[in-house]
């Protein structure tokens, strides 16, 4: 019943970041043969794939990168650190509606794509901040963290992190 429920609200509150993430979702399933897609918590299409670095949320569609397929060797709790602070995204999208997209997918994206430009210029901007702790420590990102569990002070920290920092 729940999955329901949750069906509804994306195909009709979350109504815009849903139809764009369709049709992501799309093209993500038409470049990548060997995607793997999965039902995910709160009535979510978890889709991971090499041809998309990070990760991108919009309504029930989650994208992250297949860290398994693209690198030898994957940080411990690399993936489900991904995919739980986009499922952040996703509850994000289920509280806001359709305020989502302008409120927290325009910086979101914006700050993204400071980053990927900073690293891409020799590394500037990213080396004086840190590059992902600066994308991190802004809203939304720090927003979606918070929802999704996740504790990134204890990741870079010598402290040890529990289950909870990096489960889905």
């Amino acid at each position: 019943m729940r999955r329901i429920v949750y069906r509804v609200l994306h195909w009709s509150w979350e109504l815009p970041q849903t139809l764009l993430g369709a049709l992501i979702f799309a093209c993500v399933r038409a470049f990548d043969r060997n995607v793997s897609t999965q039902g995910g918590p709160l009535a979510t299409l978890v889709t991971r794939t090499v041809r998309f670095r990070g990760g991108i949320s919009l309504g029930m569609f989650v994208v992250t990168t297949d860290y398994r397929r693209l690198y030898r060797a994957v940080p411990a709790g690399a993936q489900r650190r991904l995919d739980a602070h986009e499922l952040g995204h996703v509850k994000q999208s289920l509280m806001l509606g359709p305020l989502y997209l302008p409120l927290v997918g325009v910086p979101s994206i914006s700050r993204a794509a400071l980053l990927r430009f900073s690293r891409r210029r020799g590394g500037a901007f990213a080396a004086r901040w840190g590059h992902t702790r600066w994308y991190y420590s802004g809203y939304p990102e720090r927003w979606a963290d918070r929802l999704a569990g996740i504790d990134r002070a204890c990741r870079e920290s010598s402290a040890s992190c529990s289950q909870s920092d990096v489960d889905v």
